[in-house]
């Protein structure tokens, strides 16, 4: 068992995944993943997308912040979504991180909880 409020945190998975979707065609992979280390559940939310502009990187999880770099289609957000998330994560006594995949292309989202 994970002590977490699951609404927010069902949020935060929400939003990950709201986020892998406006980045990521309809030809290419979106994969959530779980898993359990000795003293925290990991969660992983990755896809196959465009990944992170390297401009993007040091403010993904800042209030209001946009990508200037988006591919053209690609939804606009307002800028909430990863600031909810790590604000939700960091109550929890968790953290959250977001990178290009090192395992091929596209970006990946991962946070963790105390057990």
């Amino acid at each position: 068992m994970v002590p977490m409020d699951a609404k927010l945190i069902e949020q935060v998975i929400t939003n990950l995944l709201d986020n892998a979707v406006k980045h990521t065609t309809c030809e290419e992979t979106i994969t959530v993943c779980v898993n359990y280390l000795p003293d925290m559940a990991q969660v992983t939310v990755k896809d196959e997308g465009e990944g992170i502009a390297k401009e993007d990187e040091g403010n993904l999880f800042q209030i209001f912040y946009t990508s200037k770099t988006r591919a053209s289609g690609v939804r606009k957000g307002i800028g909430l979504g990863l600031t909810i998330c790590e604000t939700v994560v960091n109550a929890h006594g968790g953290t959250i991180t977001g990178r290009n995949r090192e395992d091929g292309k596209g970006a990946e989202f991962i946070f963790t909880l105390p057990l």
